[in-house]
């Protein structure tokens, strides 16, 4: 199953008759990576392929219209396919291990929280912290450019990159790592630092959550804030949709 949109309703669909932009059935999913080290499971595989670069959407449409975001919809039965998929493949997943800690990565989005309350109905004795983490301002990224020990031609792409978002935003939002046009370059940046919350008893075990893994720039960095405050803890993540790399 893949996603199609309707370009004049704006609104995207699961289609049975291909995989387009990603792959919602069973078969084939969960989609598993390693980025530096850090273990990411993401429950929908998102495919390789050319795209129409007018085509709403960012190469992941239906993410776009669960959030909302460029005018994208989707419709009731779209959500039902996707939810029976899903359903299955974290029922699979969380019969492997169980987390005595659930942190969503911040987020305007509520989707990374909604995943985070529902893997802690199906793992109850698990604490779930919403604030645990928090991202840094577009301003303090801005500042921290300097201070890269990278090529002047990169830092001056990053700092453009940046004043856009600023331009769109302003100096105190907080940062959008996608903002970044080059993926490459995002492993550079720590969007998220510790949210001042104490997790009580410490953990052993974290689950990450998030909607999406790109370069895995944000997961790293909500792992390195993490591991300051509790070293030796074990961490891994899972998001909705996985990296088309």
């Amino acid at each position: 199953m893949g996603f199609e949109i309707d370009v004049l309703t704006k609104t995207v669909t699961v289609n049975h008759s291909h995989n387009n932009y990603a792959n919602t059935a069973i078969n084939g999913n969960p989609d598993i990576k390693h980025f530096d080290g850090l273990k990411v499971t993401s429950i929908f595989k998102r495919t390789k392929g050319r795209r129409d670069k007018n085509t709403p959407g960012d190469n992941n449409p239906m993410l776009y219209a669960l959030k909302n975001m460029q005018g994208l919809k989707t419709t009731f039965r779209s959500i039902c396919l996707l939810w029976g998929s899903y359903d299955q493949l974290v029922r699979l997943l969380l019969q492997r291990t169980v987390y005595d800690c659930i942190i969503p990565l911040p987020s305007s989005s509520p989707i990374a929280g909604l995943i985070a309350k529902n893997i802690n109905k199906r793992q109850p004795k698990s604490s779930r912290y919403f604030n645990a983490l928090k991202k840094i301002s577009a301003e303090r990224v801005l500042f921290t450019i300097s201070d890269l020990r990278i090529i002047s031609s990169k830092k001056a792409t990053l700092r453009q990159d940046v004043k856009r978002f600023i331009a769109h935003h302003g100096r105190k939002a907080d940062f959008q790592m996608k903002s970044i046009i080059r993926p490459k370059l995002r492993k550079h940046i720590n969007p998220i630092v510790w949210g001042e919350i104490n997790i009580s008893p410490p953990p052993i075990n974290i689950l990450l959550i998030d909607d999406m893994v790109t370069s895995g720039a944000s997961l790293l960095s909500a792992r390195d804030a993490l591991l300051i405050h509790y070293p030796g803890i074990y961490i891994e993540c899972l998001t909705l949709f996985g990296s088309s790399r």
